[in-house]
């Protein structure tokens, strides 16, 4: 076989096992999360100088999958951690988080997308409601 038939179905196929081997993913929304910045439900958090890690949201088959993380938050402290629809109409716990020594810690969580819903609002409270974290609304 010369090399350039060899190239050309070297090509091939790697093509169709890129095609088939590789799922499709939504696009991924990373939105940075913020200490007890003003927050509103059809807008989210707004930015201010308390960054505070980030959050990142995928939708894919009727699923909204994410990830909490927290930079620098409360030392040892657990986080509870909640979605609502951009209305504040449906709000759901997914899951919860525990700091580390350096106030670091995260989350993964799996929920079903709520129906209707364009944007969400994820954000954190503290275990005695003195502290939230929470990102600019994220959108689908």
């Amino acid at each position: 076989m010369n090399i350039k038939k060899t190239l050309i179905a070297g090509i091939a196929t790697a093509t169709i096992l890129a095609s088939v081997a590789l799922p499709a993913f939504a696009d991924n929304t990373k939105e940075i999360t913020y200490v007890n910045s003003p927050w509103t439900c059809p807008t989210g958090a707004q930015p201010n100088n308390n960054a505070a890690g980030f959050v990142n949201v995928n939708l894919q088959n009727g699923n909204i999958n994410g990830e909490f993380s927290v930079k620098g938050g409360q030392v040892n402290e657990t986080y509870q951690v909640y979605i609502t629809t951009q209305n504040c109409g449906t709000v759901e716990v997914v899951g919860t988080l525990t700091t580390n020594g350096q106030g670091n810690g995260n989350v993964h969580f799996t929920v079903p997308q709520i129906a209707g819903a364009t944007s969400y609002d994820v954000y954190a409270w503290n275990h005695n409601f003195t502290q939230y974290i929470a990102a600019h609304a994220v959108s689908n």
